[in-house]
């Protein structure tokens, strides 16, 4: 539905709004510290265990936060304003709650889900392994336009929710082409680094592809590699495939009107980021 989409076009206008906005990069850099730390391999036992689940939760609230306003400032961005650091970093804290309650319905159906895939579980799901895949994306953008109804429209977590559903199947096809091309070029990172692995003195401590109980000398040497690139990814990479779904979704939202999605008067949005300062 709605007129075609300019993918080219939309990346590079998303590369020009990632390099002129130095707030994106720090709001990333702070927003990717929990897939950081949580790639780092630590004992997780006994006072080790407590005291991680403390940092690793602050961390967590952290991040969230450091989302939220990154996502501001992208929206902003797309006004041609620069709001402060202090500016954003409020937005971050004021959505919070809503976000959480946001991720909380996603919670419920993601349970919901694994109870009917429990009921299944005679059937062998293996051979659906790509299917899985291709639900993980269409959930995980689910959850991004649920986040960018409230961060942008100033919605509900309810209202936010269903819009979410609702322009995700008004334009599958858009967003599975933009989210599917950074997943494919995220596996053709990690498909170079099998491949240097695989020719190289450490072809020995490649793990195999169905291996999930690594030797203690795997965890230390080739699983941090695996690791930080995915670190590495979310940080250079994944702004991009952000920016774009965000202006996607300013161009879904603009070509028809969802419930419990106000449409924002630009002049009006301006002028209530520069109060918050």
């Amino acid at each position: 539905m709605g007129s075609d989409m300019d993918y080219i076009q939309t990346l590079k206008e998303s590369f020009k709004i990632f390099k002129e906005n130095k707030l994106i990069w720090i709001f990333n850099f702070l927003a990717s510290l929990f897939v950081l730390i949580n790639s780092i391999t630590l004992p997780k036992l006994g006072f080790w265990a407590c005291g991680f689940f403390i940092v690793d939760l602050a961390i967590a609230t952290v991040s969230l936060i450091s989302i939220i306003s990154m996502y501001y400032v992208i929206y902003q961005a797309t006004l041609d304003n620069k709001p402060k650091f202090s500016n954003a970093w409020s937005i971050g804290r004021s959505r919070f709650f809503r976000i959480i309650g946001l991720i909380l319905i996603y919670i419920t159906i993601l349970l919901i889900l694994f109870v009917v895939s429990f009921l299944m579980s005679k059937t062998d799901l293996s051979q659906f392994s790509w299917i899985l895949s291709l639900a993980g994306l269409l959930f995980s953008s689910l959850g991004n336009f649920g986040i960018y109804a409230i961060v942008i429209n100033d919605a509900k977590p309810l209202k936010s929710f269903v819009a979410s559903v609702l322009i995700l199947f008004n334009n599958f096809l858009k967003v599975m082409i933009i989210v599917t091309s950074f997943y494919l070029f995220n596996l053709l990172i990690q498909g170079v680094i099998i491949a240097f692995l695989a020719v190289s003195p450490l072809k020995t401590l490649l793990p195999s592809l169905a291996q999930f109980n690594y030797s203690t000398y795997q965890q230390i040497t080739v699983l941090p590699l695996f690791r930080g690139e995915n670190w590495l990814f979310e940080l250079l990479v994944s702004p991009l495939e952000t920016i774009m779904l965000i202006l996607a979704y300013l161009k879904f939202t603009k070509e028809i009107a969802y419930p419990g999605l106000e449409q924002v008067n630009e002049a009006d949005d301006c002028k209530n980021w520069m109060e918050i300062g």
